[in-house]
């Protein structure tokens, strides 16, 4: 009873604080100490959530398609190397530091690295995925083999019981209250892992979605899509937590009962498993359909063509050209992505896109440069860029003429006439 009590005083500090956080900034929003543009309020951010929840749901299956595929390559390579470096010492010396400095190279790093090698389908946003999850996995199980309880085996072994026999045993049920606890930190790493590789190349899924409303200043999106991510990560969490309780046995309980639950635990674990390698096979079989159906004229010839920012009037030509026909005319099938951070440049000289769109200051050094791009300038996509320049509302400066009527703005050359 008075741990109950402690329980529910706990959740009543927590929720208590985290509502008071929101008071606080839904009164700084009120009170304009900080820009609406820049700080949306609690309220605006539950509007836009609302008003953006169909697209939220369908670029959060992406999202979760992608996790709980990586997450399933995660968890069975790090079992299987933590089953490999416990049985083999050399192993263990030979492959714990690279496991380690695995962990110290940012995902950021990685990411358009996986784009550039594999593309933009979802087998690099699965690779990062279990690389972030892996890890969590390897050390916990490692761990908990290891701290094993020697004199039970070596009772074991006095009783005749081989290796495998004290692994089922000893090892592997000591060692799941430390996989458990890797499993909850590895899936909310898999979300994380998968908003990231989104965010630096895809087609769906929230790291897109994040990337489009902050380039179109949406901020009130931008902390939608964090909260229903962190939402998602919290999920995931109490979900191994209810795995948990369920599978693994209780103190207090006679050998019978632990045993019967045992086999419980064995059975919700491979259940677990299936149903995450169902994912993989699903996601991998959608994927085959997608392309079954975009090869469905054969005769079309598949053309990927890449964006320099996300889609803007400097693109019309291209929207307007798939969306009358007049590519298909000519026999293409163009497919318009956007960018990774780093740009097109890299993905057409690696043949993962068939054009792009560049800058020119970019363009140049990777054309003419030590390390030159075989890349090659084809034609612009409009004559005149539609850029302009823009100034703070506040100061003044509406047009051009007002240049010649006022002082020249600090830093900016002096209008001349053609």
């Amino acid at each position: 009873m008075r741990k109950k009590l402690q329980s529910t005083t706990s959740k009543l500090w927590a929720s208590a604080a985290l509502a008071a956080i929101l008071v606080i900034w839904q009164a700084v929003s009120m009170a304009g100490l900080v820009p609406g543009y820049m700080l949306p309020s609690p309220v605006q951010v539950v509007r836009a959530f609302i008003s953006e929840f169909p697209l939220l749901m369908e670029n959060s299956r992406v999202t979760l398609l992608e996790a709980a595929a990586g997450l399933f390559c995660g968890v069975v390579f790090g079992f299987v190397m933590a089953v490999l470096m416990d049985r083999f010492d050399k192993l263990y010396k030979a492959f714990y530091p690279p496991i380690v400095i695995t962990q110290t190279v940012p995902t950021v790093a990685i990411a358009p690295l996986l784009v550039l090698w594999f593309g933009y389908e979802m087998l690099p946003k699965v690779i990062l995925i279990a690389i972030v999850t892996f890890f969590p996995i390897t050390i916990g199980l490692l761990e908990g083999f290891r701290s094993a309880d020697k004199d039970m085996m070596n009772l074991l072994r006095s009783m005749g019981a081989g290796r495998l026999q004290i692994f089922r045993y000893i090892k592997m049920p000591g060692a799941m209250g430390r996989f458990y606890a890797s499993l909850r930190i590895s899936a909310s790493y898999s979300v994380v892992g998968a908003v990231i590789s989104e965010w630096l190349g895809g087609f769906s899924g929230l790291g897109v979605y994040m990337t489009r409303v902050k380039k179109a200043f949406a901020f009130d999106k931008m902390f939608a899509v964090i909260f229903l991510i962190s939402i998602i990560s919290l999920l995931l969490m109490k979900l191994v937590d209810i795995l948990q309780k369920k599978a693994c046995p209780g103190n207090g309980q006679n050998k019978t009962e632990q045993r019967g639950q045992w086999r419980m635990k064995k059975k919700i674990l491979a259940a677990v498993l299936t149903a995450c390698m169902l994912t993989s096979v699903a996601a991998c079989g959608s994927s085959e359909d997608s392309g079954k159906k975009d090869s469905g004229s054969e005769d079309l010839e598949k053309i990927t063509f890449v964006l320099d920012w996300t889609p803007n009037t400097n693109h019309t030509g291209l929207y307007v050209a798939k969306e009358k026909g007049y590519f298909e005319k000519e026999g293409l099938d163009v497919e318009i992505v956007q960018p990774p951070e780093d740009g097109a440049d890299a993905l057409v000289a690696s043949g993962k896109a068939q054009f792009g769109v560049s800058f020119q200051d970019s363009m140049a050094p990777g054309v003419a440069g030590d390390n030159a791009l075989p890349n090659t300038a084809v034609a612009a996509p409009i004559q005149h860029n539609t850029s302009g320049i823009i100034s703070r509302k506040g100061r003044g400066w509406s047009a051009p003429k007002v240049w010649k009527e006022r002082n020249t703005p600090p830093g900016m050359p002096p209008l001349r006439k053609p």
